[in-house]
């Protein structure tokens, strides 16, 4: 016991360096949960202690100003986290996430827009580059609903019943080692569900998967007395090796050419993404890696390769055409080969699906350039700068008259600011 109340101490002091305030609340619940399925397996002992502390006056006392003590703890805590650079206010930070999953609720609310389309409203609302990428909208509720809908949410929902009532029936009847274990699966469902508030922890597969495990091993290990063993149930858990085999086998060559990729191997990388565009065509991202091994082929001048990572982006653009680097690549390798009016068309897709990504304005620039709208290149340029004022120093600029006149122009309408004394430079460090 001493050496489990040690690593609990360790656990919770790397829980709050993680400084991960939906964490901190999902594991606050995780410990109510204990407490709860703890009184109710045997709540005579928690009500006769209650009784024996109402009848003192000194002790209450100072339950409840250790109790306000502590809930004050929490609060400076959390409005210490608001100030953090790395955070944004509590509820704003997961706006940007919130707001994109119930638009695709509100779109299709019975059944969803399909499991992981999430990406998709994300994109449309947010420009990437120089966003980032999210995958999921930090909140399993929302996760569902977009994706599934209210029929989805409502198995969710009759899973977390079936669970709960498992629990219960198991809390009252359990002992030993076997109450230890229910016990413990009340706190690991309560802390994964109120957590799931604030993230989506199912997409963390070793998180999902511990929450399943210690679940399912609550649910099965303490029999019911007299109950027959019904063994059938597992024959469902047969199923999962067998999709986790045709799952492998598509992505097994995926997995190899992002390894061939890592090495520099890109003849090698190129042949393990033909068979896994082979396995499974309608994988975006398969297309995307495709065409970057491709693309660094024809690079390397291997004939016929600079058609191929062309065809592989057009598929990647097609699939996933909120994408805006899809679209971006294949503008500058349309640009490689020097078909500048489909190169136009391309980066005018990118700049429209990230309209502040400033590398993908350069390259609508040098497209617009090389097919004769001095003009339009002008414009494409000036909003690059304008979205990066550091590329006015990147050596691009000298290739043709017109880049040097937008440099020049640019350099003279914004000198660049003066170098910051040490002393102010300290200071900001100490802000």
């Amino acid at each position: 016991r001493a050496l489990l109340a040690l690593w609990t101490l360790a656990l919770l002091g790397l829980l709050y360096f993680t400084s991960s305030r939906g964490g901190w609340i999902g594991a606050m619940a995780g410990f109510g949960g204990l407490i709860l399925a703890h009184y109710y397996h045997n709540p005579a002992p928690w009500r006769a202690r209650l009784a024996a502390l109402i009848k003192k006056r000194w002790p209450v006392a100072l339950a409840i100003l250790a109790a306000l003590a502590f809930i004050a703890a929490l609060v400076w805590l959390f409005i210490r986290q608001e100030q953090l650079p790395t955070h944004g206010s509590f509820f704003q930070s997961r706006g940007d996430f919130w707001g994109p999953a119930w638009q695709l609720f509100s779109q299709r609310p019975l059944i969803g827009s399909g499991p992981h389309t999430f990406i998709t409203a994300y994109l449309e609302r947010v420009s990437v580059p120089p966003g980032t990428v999210y995958n999921y909208a930090h909140n399993i509720y929302l996760d569902l609903l977009s994706g599934s809908g209210l029929i989805g949410l409502g198995g969710f929902a009759f899973l977390c019943c079936v669970v709960i009532k498992t629990l219960l029936r198991r809390l009252r009847a359990a002992r030993g080692l076997d109450l230890a274990a229910v016990i413990g699966a009340a706190g690991a469902a309560a802390a994964f569900l109120v957590h799931g508030l604030f993230d989506s922890v199912h997409h963390t597969s070793p998180t999902a998967a511990w929450t399943f495990a210690i679940l399912l091993g609550a649910a099965l290990g303490s029999p019911r007395q007299g109950a027959p063993a019904q063994r059938w149930r597992l024959a469902g858990f047969l199923l999962l090796p067998v999709f986790a085999w045709i799952n492998l086998w598509w992505l097994i060559p995926y997995q190899a050419g992002v390894d061939a990729s890592a090495r520099g191997d890109w003849q090698a990388a190129a042949t393990q993404f033909d068979r896994a565009a082979g396995r499974d065509p309608a994988l975006a991202l398969t297309h995307q890696q495709r065409g970057l091994s491709y693309a660094f082929l024809a690079e390397q001048g291997q004939p016929g390769a600079l058609e191929q990572a062309m065809f592989s982006f057009t598929q990647a653009a097609r699939l996933d055409p909120a994408y805006a680097m899809n679209w971006a690549n294949l503008g500058a390798l349309q640009i490689a080969a020097d078909d500048y009016a489909a190169a136009q068309a391309s980066l005018e897709e990118a700049v429209h699906r990230a309209p502040r990504c400033a590398l993908c304005w350069l390259n609508l620039g040098d497209a617009r350039l090389f097919a004769g709208d001095g003009s339009g290149a002008t414009q494409a340029y000036q909003k690059a700068l304008q979205l990066y004022p550091a590329a006015a120093d990147a050596p691009v600029w000298g290739a043709d008259p017109l880049q040097s006149a937008v440099q020049r122009s640019w350099r003279a309408a914004h000198p660049p600011a003066a170098a910051k004394t040490l002393e102010e430079l300290e200071a900001a460090v100490r802000a």
